[in-house]
């Protein structure tokens, strides 16, 4: 753990140095790359689902591990987008000049390494690491055992990308101990991780912050909610309403609460309930 850390660490200093042009070229590949892979990613998708069947998962878990064609492709235009970004390296703040006459700047600087522990969806290993990648800092990933083969899949088509163009693959790497013990470890390891960024259910959140000696940025409980006002466009707020819930339902996104003025409860939520029983 702490060798592949160190190398992971002696790399941030190549990555936070890369031109805004040279990043976005990158990534432009790493998009290209996962349709080029597209094979590849699906069958291992497919080991990913066989043993969510065999493992009874709930159908709205094994919906945030599936990916197709489209899935993969979205995968790919979200890297686009995010090389589209301004570019957050190197960006003046603010600044003033000091009573002695010389100026000083805040400007941003990538944070190092950062660690990111996640669950289930596939797509976030390409997400992240495309993020990271943007803003010059080092992907260290740990995703769900569930999807191990489609998230190693991902990784290394990243990781070709970044061989080819003369960077080490520790650049956007999976952590090597995948187990409890390894991110226990892993959240403990200061002295080469800058930053802990949990993504998760409330029992990941709590049992890193609990235990972590690395700095650590959160997500609290989610708070999907949609609320339609008396003044609403009542066709609109159907269709928002439907979409907000059913569009996914696995995903951490999808709708908790529907709240609604109780002026037009009476008129809209009988249609709503035949909207949602359509579904």
């Amino acid at each position: 753990m702490e060798s592949f850390l160190a190398t992971a660490k002696a790399s941030s200093s190549i990555v936070s140095t890369l031109s805004g042009a040279q990043k976005n070229r990158i990534l432009k590949e790493m998009a290209a790359a996962l349709r080029t892979n597209l094979t590849v990613l699906l069958d291992a998708n497919r080991h990913d689902m066989a043993a969510a069947e065999s493992n009874k998962l709930a159908s709205s878990l094994k919906d945030r591990l599936f990916l197709d064609e489209s899935r993969i492709e979205a995968m790919a235009k979200a890297i686009e987008e995010i090389a589209g970004l301004k570019e957050p390296v190197g960006r003046v703040l603010d600044g003033w000049y000091a009573d002695a006459g010389f100026k000083i700047e805040k400007v941003s600087v990538p944070i190092g390494v950062i660690g990111v522990i996640y669950e289930s969806r596939p797509n976030v290993t390409a997400d992240v690491g495309a993020l990271c990648f943007k803003s010059g800092n080092i992907a260290i990933l740990k995703g769900g055992k569930e999807a191990e083969h489609s998230n190693q899949a991902i990784a290394k088509v990243l990781q070709s990308v970044l061989i080819a163009n003369g960077l080490p693959k520790e650049v956007i790497a999976l952590l090597p101990d995948s187990s409890r013990e390894g991110v226990t470890s892993l959240i403990k390891q200061d002295a080469y991780v800058d930053l802990i960024v949990p993504r998760g259910g409330e029992a990941l959140i709590k049992y890193v912050c609990a235990n972590a000696t690395v700095p650590v940025v959160k997500h609290d409980k989610g708070l999907c909610h949609t609320y339609i006002d008396r003044d609403a466009d009542l066709k609109k707020a159907l269709s928002i309403a439907v979409n907000a819930k059913c569009r996914r339902t696995g995903i951490c996104g999808a709708m908790e609460t529907l709240l609604v003025d109780g002026v037009i409860a009476n008129e809209i939520l009988p249609v709503l309930k035949q909207a949602y029983d359509a579904q």
